[in-house]
C-alpha cells in the first residue's frame, strides 16, 4: 500500500472502470474489464452537511505499478458521484469543489484487493473515512458503501510573487503549502500546491489555520526559493517571512506581495582533476547527471545532527545559489548522481552574523571541487545493478556513519577520511521483499590519499559488485483480522541470548505486506511493529523460537513451530487503548510518541500521533492487568515539551484507565517550570541527555533541543536540585564531558522568582581530564570488544551515596570524565565503576577501579592495587586508558516464586558471611532473562536476591551460603537447591506470607516506605509499593535456626 502523494506522470493508459455521474449504473462500460468488481459512492458536502458539487480527478495504479488518469468529471448537483466494476489496485480520488475558491479539495485513497475494497483513507492524514450508509445489492450492482467527503471552508488569497527588490518576477514558478504548529514550528500534512504565472500572480485557497508556503521559481534569474508563514483566522489571512507573523508582507490592495529570496551563498561545483576538472551540471536533457547542493545549519554546536534547510540543483555552469535566512554556522552537502568517480562532499563552515544577514552579505564559495571516492561499488540483484537504493557506511561496531544512493547508473561511492575498519551495508530497493540487506567488511589504510578495500571482494575497473542478502526468514504482515496485507510495518528480531533487538537486521514490509530478513547465528524471537502514525493496528505478538545455524538455516520451535521460514506471517493486534495528545495550550499534536512498557509481563507497545493527535497502544491477549512495574511515557523528538510519565501500575491505571482497554484517553503535555541551557563553551549543545533529581528522587529525563534547552514539569521550586548532563554527542565529548551541577534551595527559589516562576539557568559543561575506553573481559590474552552505550560512575573513595558524576560510553566504547583535583596537598582518592551495557546478556560484570588525582592533575588508575598503564596520557583523547569489565566469578539466575519464571531487575547482593556486611557496591541487577553475574574475590558469602522495585507481590529470596575459591562456587550443604548445577546459582524470590497496606493518619496510602520486622536476631524488610502495599516473608526456619 502507498498512501503518500505521488508526483503524477502524463496520462498514458486508459482506466479500466466505469465512472458515472451521481449514480451506480447497471450498464457496463465498454472500458470495464472487471464486471464482478466492487462499487463505491462518495457524497461531497460542506462542513455543515450541505451538498457541494465537485469535480473528481482519478489516478489509478495497477498491482503491477502501471498508471492511468481520468481528469475532471463533474458530480451530480447533490455532490454525489459513484463508481462500479473497480479493478484491483490503488485509486486516488481528488475532489475539487466547483466553487474551488471557497472550499479545500480532498484526496481519498481506495485500495482494492482480490475484488474487495480493503481501505478508504484520507490521503493526507492516512485515516479511515467513515461510512455514512450501505446500499443493498441490486443486480447487477453489488452492495456498496457511501462515504461523506466533507470539505473545509476556505478563502481565496491573492499573491504576487516578485523579485527580491519588488520588481516584476518575469518567470513562472511553483508553490506548495503544508500545515505548521505555530507554537513549535513542527510541520504537518501537505495542504495543496499549484503554480504562479510569469507575472507572479496566483490565487491560493486555504482554510483557517497556520501554514508554511514554499515558493520555487522555474529559473533563478529573478530570485531563488523563499518561504512564508500564513495565518488564517475568521477568513482573514496574514502572511509574514517570520514564524512570529510580524512584520507582515506588503499588500497592494488585497494582493500580498511576496518577494523571492536573494542568494547569499554562491559557488560552482567542479569535477576532480582526474575527471578533467569540468563543471558539474544538473542536466536538463540527461536526468542521469545531477548535483544536489543542500544547505545545513549547525545544530547545538556540532554537525552530528544538523538542521536541513533549502537546496538547489547546479545550473548549466555548475553554479548554485542558496539563501541562509538567519545568523548561524552553515555548510553545504553536495551529492552527485550519475557522475563516475565522484562522491558526496561537504564544504567548510560558512558563518553569518546578524549584521551579515541585515546587510545582505554574500558568501562566495568559488569553485568547490567534488571529492574523489575512497570506494566505489554496485549493488547487484543477480547480474543486474540495483538503481536508486540506499547504502550505509558503518563503523566496525556496526554504528551508522553516513549513507549514499546508487543513483541512475547503479554506482555508489563513499569517502573515508580516517584509516580503520568499517562496514558497508547494501540494502534492497524499498519494495523488494525477496532480498535482504548484507554487510561487507572494509579496511581503510592510511596514506595520501587513504585507500580502502572490501574484504573478500574483487573490484573491476575500481568498482566492486556487492550482492544482496538471501533471506533467513520471509513472510507477510497482515492488518487486524489477518486477511489484508500491511505495508511499512517494521519486523524486528530479538536475540534471546544477549537480549538485544537486532535493529541492523530489521526490515519493513513492502506494499503487499511481504518482508524478508537475514539473521546471523543465534536464537531469536520475531515481532512486527505498527507503521508510523498508524492508529488502526498495533504491534503483533512476539513469536519464538527461531534458531539460526552458521549456514543461515532457521529451525522453528515453540510458538514458531506452526510456521515455516518462508511463510513466517504476522497479524497485527487491535488497539487496547486509544486517545489523543495535546500541547500545553490544548492543541492536538502530531508526531508525539507514546509507549507502554511492562517488563514483568514481557511486552511493550509504542505509537506516534497522527495529524489529529491520535494514538493507539496494544497488549498481548494474555495481559489483563497492569503489573506494578508497568510504566508509560509520552514525549517528542526533538524535544519540544517536557516528557510525561506514569511511573508504575497504579499511575498507569489512572492515566490510561482499565488494563482491559479504554478509548477517548486525553493526554496533554505540561508547560515546563524548570529549564536549563546546556553550553559547551559559547555554543549551545543539542541532544544532550539531562536528568533532574530532588531529595534523591528522580524527577525525569530530558534531551536538550536545538537551542540547548532541557526542561521539566512538576519540579518543586523550593527544594535543592541536582542536574546531571550526559554528553551523547561524540564531537563535543572530545572537548567537554558529563557534568553534574547542584543548585541549593535558595538558588532555585531565586531563579524561579527572577524568571516568572520558571527556574532558568545555564550549565557550562566541564572539560575532561580523563579519557577511557571500555572493553569486554580479556580472553586468553586477547582484548575484548569495546562496550558501547554503557555507564561509568565516579565516587569518593568509601562513599556509598550517589555518584559525584557519571557518563556513558559512546558507540566506540569511549568516554571522558572531569575528575576533581585537590587545590593542594594530598591526592584525592576515588572509586571508578564501569558497568556492562544495560541488559546485555554477555558474560561480564562491573569492575571497580581505584583512581587518584594529584594537585598537578596527574591521574593514576589501579585495579587490585596494580597500576593500570594501558593509558599513557589519560587527559588526551588519542591515548585513553583501557578499562575492562570483569569475568563473573559468581553467576546464576533469579526466578519468581514459582521457581521457574525468570525475574528481571532483581538486585542480587552479596553479604559477607563472617561480618554480615552488605556489599551493596558489588551487587548487580538481574537481566531480562533473569541472569546475573558478579565478580567476587575468594571468600564466603550469603547471596540474596531482592524483589524488584514496586513489586509488592514478591519478597526477597532466602539466603544462599556460598564459598568462592579458585573460580569454583560451592555451597553447604552441597545438595543445596540454590546451586543446582556446578558454579551456577538459582535464587528464587518468595511469595509474601504477611501482607499489609501502609496508610497515613488520613487513610491515604504511603508509597515507597521502608517496613522492617525483627524477631530476636532475625530481621527482614521490604519497601511499600506505589499503592502502599507491603509484602513480607516470615522465614520460620531461619528464625528458629
Amino acid at each position: 500500500m502507498r498512501i503518500n502523494r505521488h508526483v503524477l506522470p502524463q496520462l498514458t493508459l486508459t482506466l479500466a472502470l466505469t465512472l458515472l455521474v451521481g449514480v451506480i449504473s447497471p450498464v457496463q462500460s465498454a472500458m470495464a474489464d472487471n464486471p464482478s468488481g466492487p462499487a463505491i459512492t462518495f457524497n461531497n458536502v460542506k462542513a455543515n452537511g450541505d451538498a457541494l458539487p465537485s469535480y473528481v480527478t482519478l489516478d489509478f495504479y495497477t498491482p503491477q505499478g502501471a498508471y492511468s488518469r481520468d481528469i475532471e468529471m463533474l458530480s451530480r448537483p447533490n455532490g454525489s458521484i459513484g463508481m462500479q466494476q473497480l479493478d484491483d489496485g490503488e485509486y486516488y480520488f481528488t475532489f475539487d469543489a466547483a466553487d474551488w475558491q471557497h472550499f479545500v479539495k480532498r484526496t481519498i485513497y481506495v485500495h482494492v484487493v482480490a475484488g474487495v475494497i480493503t481501505e478508504v483513507l484520507d490521503s493526507d492524514d492516512h485515516q479511515a473515512v467513515a461510512v455514512t450508509s450501505t446500499v443493498a445489492a441490486a443486480a447487477p450492482v453489488p452492495a456498496y458503501n457511501v462515504y461523506a467527503i466533507s470539505h473545509l471552508s476556505a478563502v481565496p488569497i491573492l499573491i504576487n510573487v516578485t523579485k527580491p527588490d519588488g520588481s516584476a518576477v518575469a518567470v513562472d514558478g511553483y508553490w506548495w503549502a503544508e500545515y505548521v504548529d505555530p507554537l513549535n514550528g513542527q510541520t504537518g500534512n501537505y495542504l495543496s500546491d499549484g503554480g504562479y504565472g510569469a507575472d507572479g500572480t496566483a490565487t491560493l485557497v486555504f482554510p483557517n489555520g497556520d501554514f508554511i508556503l514554499h515558493l520555487s521559481p522555474s529559473a533563478d534569474t529573478g530570485g531563488i526559493s523563499a518561504v512564508y508563514y500564513v495565518h488564517l483566522s475568521s477568513g482573514v489571512a496574514t502572511i509574514s517571512a517570520s514564524p512570529t507573523g510580524s512584520p507582515e508582507v506588503t499588500k497592494d490592495a488585497s494582493v500580498h506581495l511576496l518577494p523571492l529570496a536573494s542568494a547569499n551563498i554562491t559557488g560552482v561545483v567542479k569535477n576532480t582533476a582526474a575527471n578533467g576538472s569540468g563543471v558539474m551540471t544538473s542536466s536538463k536533457t540527461n536526468g542521469d547527471n545531477r548535483v544536489l547542493v543542500r544547505l545545513q545549519k549547525k545544530n547545538g554546536g556540532t554537525w552530528n545532527n544538523p538542521t536541513f534547510l533549502t537546496y538547489a540543483w547546479t545550473g548549466d555552469l555548475g553554479d548554485f545559489k542558496l539563501n541562509a535566512p538567519l545568523a548561524g554556522t552553515y555548510r553545504l552537502f553536495i551529492h552527485p548522481t550519475g557522475y563516475a568517480n565522484t562522491a558526496d562532499t561537504y564544504s567548510g563552515d560558512i558563518v553569518f552574523t546578524d549584521s551579515d544577514i541585515s546587510s545582505k552579505v554574500v558568501s562566495a564559495q568559488g569553485d568547490i571541487v567534488i571529492n574523489a571516492p575512497t570506494l566505489q561499488f554496485k549493488v547487484m540483484n543477480g547480474a543486474n545493478p540495483v538503481l536508486y537504493t540506499w547504502v550505509d557506511l558503518l563503523d566496525s561496531n556496526g554504528y551508522w556513519i553516513s549513507n549514499t544512493n546508487t543513483g541512475s547508473n547503479g554506482v555508489a561511492a563513499f569517502v573515508i577520511s580516517t584509516a580503520g575498519n568499517y562496514k558497508i551495508k547494501v540494502n534492497p530497493s524499498w519494495d523488494d521483499p525477496t532480498h535482504t540487506s548484507k554487510e561487507y567488511a572494509v579496511v581503510a589504510t592510511a596514506g595520501t590519499p587513504i585507500t580502502a578495500v572490501i574484504t573478500g571482494q574483487s573490484a573491476t575497473a575500481g568498482v566492486y559488485s556487492l550482492a544482496l542478502g538471501t533471506p533467513t526468514l520471509s513472510g507477510i504482515v497482515y492488518k487486524v483480522g489477518g486477511t489484508t496485507p500491511l505495508a511499512n510495518a517494521r519486523v524486528v528480531a530479538k536475540n534471546l541470548t544477549t537480549g538485544e533487538d537486532m535493529w541492523q537486521q530489521s526490515t519493513n514490509s513492502a506494499s503487499n505486506g511481504a518482508w524478508a530478513m537475514s539473521l546471523p547465528l543465534g536464537t531469536y524471537s520475531i515481532r512486527a511493529e505498527t507503521p508510523y502514525k498508524n492508529i488502526v493496528n498495533t504491534d503483533s505478538d512476539s513469536i519464538s523460537t527461531v534458531t539460526v545455524d552458521a549456514q543461515g538455516v532457521a529451525t522453528l520451535s515453540g510458538a514458531a513451530a506452526g510456521l515455516t521460514s518462508s511463510a513466517f506471517n504476522f497479524t497485527m493486534k487491535s488497539p487496547r487503548w486509544t486517545g489523543t495528545i495535546k500541547t500545553p495550550t490544548s492543541v492536538l499534536m502530531e508526531g508525539a510518541n507514546i509507549c507502554i512498557y511492562d517488563q514483568a509481563q514481557n511486552y511493550q507497545s509504542c505509537s506516534t500521533t497522527d495529524s489529529l493527535g491520535r494514538w493507539a497502544l496494544g497488549a498481548p491477549t494474555s495481559v489483563s492487568t497492569y503489573s506494578a512495574s508497568a510504566w508509560v511515557i509520552f514525549s517528542t523528538w526533538p524535544a519540544q515539551y517536557p516528557e510525561r510519565r506514569f511511573n508504575n501500575g497504579t499511575e498507569v491505571a489512572v492515566g490510561l484507565g482499565a488494563a482491559t482497554g479504554a478509548t477517548g484517553i486525553n493526554l496533554a503535555f505540561a508547560a515546563p517550570n524548570f529549564t536549563v541551557v546546556i553550553k559547551a563553551g559559547s555554543d549551545v549543545v543539542a541532544n544532550a541527555g539531562v536528568s533532574l533529581m530532588q531529595d534523591n528522587t528522580w524527577i525525569g529525563w530530558s534531551n536538550s533541543d536545538e537551542n540547548g534547552v532541557a526542561s521539566w514539569t512538576g519540579a518543586d521550586l523550593t527544594k535543592q536540585a541536582t542536574v546531571m548532563v550526559q554528553v551523547n554527542n561524540t564531537t563535543v565529548s572530545q572537548t567537554f564531558t558529563a557534568t553534574t551541577k547542584t543548585f541549593t534551595s535558595a538558588e532555585v527559589v531565586a531563579s524561579a522568582a527572577a524568571h516568572s516562576a520558571i527556574f532558568t539557568e545555564i550549565i557550562a559543561l566541564d572539560t575532561p581530564n580523563f579519557f577511557g575506553v571500555l572493553r569486554q573481559p580479556t580472553v586468553s590474552g586477547t582484548a575484548g570488544a569495546v562496550v558501547p552505550y554503557s555507564n561509568v560512575d565516579l565516587r569518593l573513595n568509601g562513599s556509598n551515596g550517589p555518584p559525584l558524576t557519571n557518563t556513558n560510553t559512546d558507540n566506540s566504547g569511549a568516554f571522558s570524565l572531569n575528575i576533581p583535583k585537590p587545590a593542594s596537598g594530598p591526592d584525592l582518592e576515588y572509586t571508578m565503576t564501569v558497568y556492562p551495557a544495560w541488559n546485555s546478556l554477555l558474560a561480564s560484570s562491573k569492575t571497580q577501579y581505584d583512581v587518584t588525582v594529584s594537585s598537578a592533575n596527574v591521574v593514576t588508575v589501579k585495579l587490585n592495587t596494580v597500576t593500570n598503564t594501558t593509558g599513557t596520557n589519560p587527559s588526551v583523547a588519542a591515548t585513553p586508558y583501557s578499562l575492562v569489565l570483569s569475568a563473573p566469578s559468581v553467576s546464576g539466575t533469579v526466578v519468581r516464586s514459582d521457581g521457574t519464571t525468570p525475574q528481571a531487575d532483581s538486585y542480587v547482593i552479596p553479604i559477607n558471611h563472617s561480618t554480615g556486611e552488605w556489599l551493596g557496591n558489588s551487587g548487580t541487577n538481574s537481566k531480562s532473562d533473569g541472569s546475573f553475574g558478579i565478580s567476587l574475590p575468594d571468600g564466603t558469602y550469603d547471596m540474596q536476591a531482592l524483589k524488584p522495585w514496586n513489586s509488592s507481590n514478591l519478597s526477597k529470596s532466602a539466603l544462599c551460603a556460598i564459598t568462592v575459591a579458585g573460580g569454583a562456587v560451592t555451597t553447604t550443604p552441597s545438595a543445596g537447591t540454590c546451586v543446582p548445577t556446578a558454579n551456577t546459582l538459582k535464587l528464587a524470590l518468595r511469595a509474601p506470607n504477611l501482607t499489609m497496606t501502609l496508610k497515613d493518619a488520613t487513610g491515604a496510602a504511603v508509597a515507597f516506605a521502608n517496613v522492617g520486622l525483627q524477631v530476636g536476631n532475625w530481621y527482614t524488610n521490604e519497601t511499600s509499593g506505589s499503592d502502599g502495599t507491603v509484602g513480607l516473608n516470615i522465614d520460620r526456619a531461619a528464625i528458629i535456626a
